[in-house]
Parts: structure tokens; sequence; C-alpha cells
């Protein structure tokens, strides 16, 4: 059966959905024997929703072994959806490895999708807890910067500030709450989280 599922991801006629569609069968395998696959379709699929999964799933797997392939998507891919979720993976291995999250949210596309991809509890769930205070202070620095972030991105770190319960940000988001200059929806989102947070 993975040699049939394989034989999708080098199929020159394939679409991305037939490619989504075998990494769904692989996420169903749970099982090692998978990791060398993943591993050729995060460094070679032609889409990078594909490569994106296959990312992910060697991190669920806790994929050791895809430790320099995840490093490479990280540095080098330009979706940077995919480079958080690279990241991710890694972290999952290695929760201690402060300077990779350094650097995931030092890039200002990399720290919007980690916004977007943590607003649930779900995806905060997810987190290592040995992390949140790195990412914690550099969400409270961004949610106020209008410049780099839009609304979403902005409601979408407080959302996380709030799944992390995260009360040392009140102030920061009362603030942002309390601002007229701000757009509704900012505000509106920032009403919202420190309902949450009590």
């Amino acid at each position: 059966a993975l040699q049939v599922v394989a034989g999708i991801f080098n199929d020159p006629d394939s679409i991305e959905g037939d490619h989504l569609g075998a990494m769904f069968v692989i996420e169903k395998t749970n099982h090692p024997i998978v990791i060398p696959l993943l591993i050729e379709v995060l460094q070679n699929d032609r889409f990078a929703s594909v490569r994106r999964a296959a990312a992910r799933e060697l991190g669920d797997l806790r994929a050791v072994e895809a430790l320099p392939a995840l490093r490479k998507a990280v540095d080098n891919e330009t979706l940077a959806s995919l480079r958080w979720v690279a990241g991710m993976s890694i972290l999952q291995m290695r929760p201690l490895d402060t300077e990779l999250l350094e650097a995931l949210l030092a890039d200002v596309d990399i720290l919007a999708e980690a916004a977007l991809a943590l607003q649930d509890p779900a995806g905060a769930s997810e987190f290592p807890p040995s992390l949140i205070s790195q990412l914690v202070k550099a969400f409270v620095v961004a949610v106020q910067d209008r410049e780099n972030y839009n609304s979403v991105e902005r409601a979408a770190m407080m959302q996380t500030l709030a799944s992390f319960d995260v009360t040392e940000a009140i102030d920061v988001i009362l603030g942002i709450m309390n601002d007229e200059t701000e757009e509704s929806f900012v505000r509106g989102s920032a009403a919202f989280v420190l309902g949450e947070l009590g």
C-alpha cells in the first residue's frame, strides 16, 4: 500500500488534491515506516501544502532522523506557514531549542503565522511549555506593532495570549482596547480577550 501512495507523489499528472489525499493515508498509518517517504515529500513535493503536511507529520512522529530536512525547510522555504510548521516539528523533538525559536520569532511573517496557528487552544496546547515565556514576550511586543501586522494577525496574537492565560499582557491589551485610533475589529478583539482573561 505504501508503494501505491509513493507512486502518487511521483506521478507527474497528479494534482495537489491527490497529494493531500496520499498525505491523509500516511497520517492515518501513524507508523515510523512512513518516515523516509515523508522526508522525501518534505524535500521534493511540488506543492507547499503537501510539504507543510509532511513537516507536521514528521514532528508528530518525533522523527529525529528528519531533523536535517526540517531544519533545511525552516531555513530555505519561502512560505512562512511551512517554515513555522517545520520549526514547530523540530521544537516537538527539541523543546529547549531557544535559538531556533528566537530565529523563528524574529521573522515578521513567521511570527504572524505563529499567531494564526496558535490562536485556538488546541494549537496552543501543542506548543512546548518550556518556550511559552519566549513566545509571550514576542507577542506582547508584536501585538502593538500596527505597521508590520494586520488586524487579523494582531487579534490572533491577543487570542494566543489568552489561550496561554497570560495575565501580564492585560495592560497592553487594555491599552489597545482603549485606544480610539485602533481599528474597531482590533479593539473588539481586545475586549473579548480581556473577558477571557478575567
